[in-house]
């Protein structure tokens, strides 16, 4: 289970286009689809169908009232070193750390549940792909790194169920959509 920010259609066919050139050259990759890529925010570990509920209940409690914040798709690297990678990614921009202090707030109002919560140092990516072994990444982060996507809303935080699908790939189904308030 995990809270994720998935960037809105005109975002995600702007960054594809860019990214299409690179996927064609690089088959070595396992490529997540667009439509599957997104920031997550916290992860929630195993929660049970009656605690989905609670999760539901309680982001949409916490999103209620905020208002969205202006980001776009920018730049790229790779985890955890480009020449030595195993991730390629591309970045969001927000001003200052707000998408940052949003995770954060989220983990914090949820944090009275019990429920095992992401403690790791937020980071602010989409993952594009995934290489079975540590590769060099430097030619696609190069290719990436001066992109800057269209300004956009964050339009919702997204619950949503994660677990293994055909061919070994991640298959999500969206719990909840939970919108902020226009910017």
């Amino acid at each position: 289970m995990f809270a994720a920010v998935f960037p809105p259609d005109e975002a995600v066919d702007d960054l594809a286009r860019v990214v299409e050139p690179i996927q064609q050259a690089r088959t070595d990759l396992a490529w997540t689809v667009p439509p599957l890529w997104h920031l997550t925010l916290s992860y929630f570990g195993n929660i049970t169908q009656v605690d989905q509920v609670l999760l539901n209940r309680a982001v949409a409690d916490f999103v209620q009232g905020r208002r969205a914040l202006r980001v776009r798709l920018a730049g790229a690297g790779a985890f955890p070193e480009p020449q030595t990678a195993q991730t390629l990614w591309a970045g969001l921009e927000c001003p200052g750390n707000a998408l940052g202090d949003l995770s954060r707030e989220l983990i914090l109002s949820l944090s009275h549940f019990g429920w095992m919560l992401d403690r790791r140092a937020f980071r602010t990516y989409l993952a594009l792909a995934q290489a079975p072994n540590p590769t060099d990444l430097s030619p696609a982060v190069d290719q990436l790194a001066d992109y800057s996507g269209p300004y956009w809303n964050l339009p919702a935080i997204a619950v949503v169920w994660s677990r293994v699908g055909e061919g070994d790939r991640p298959f999500y189904e969206l719990l909840g959509e939970h919108p902020f308030l226009s910017a």
